[in-house]
């Protein structure tokens, strides 16, 4: 898949899944199995999912699903920021904003 190529792709009826596994962790590094411990990723795992969000950038989504761990949610949100449409919600960011405009800004 181009890494370059920044253009999205035209809509149609058609549904894709993606499935994205998390970048490496810090316990991934020391060959430790991690279970539902919270590790955060190393820097590699940041790299990776950024890698992989520049590979997925121009494939129109409406949802992404990840676990609770920090090390899916840490992957799902790099991953995110590289696509060509550059809408990046967190959470966090709404915090404090009426709903209604935001719902108009963002959609529901």
């Amino acid at each position: 898949m181009q890494t370059k190529n920044y253009e999205p792709l035209r809509m149609t009826n058609e549904s894709t899944l993606i499935i994205v596994p998390h970048g490496e962790s810090m316990w991934n590094e020391k060959n430790l199995f991690t279970g539902c411990v919270n590790v955060p990723l190393t820097r590699k795992g940041v790299e990776e999912a950024i890698e992989v969000g520049k590979r997925i950038s121009t494939i129109p989504f409406d949802i992404v699903y990840t676990s609770a761990l920090v090390r899916s949610q840490m992957t799902a949100m790099l991953t995110r920021t590289q696509h060509c449409c550059r809408k990046v919600v967190l959470y966090g960011d709404l915090q404090g904003l009426n709903k209604q405009e935001t719902t108009e800004i963002f959609g529901k």
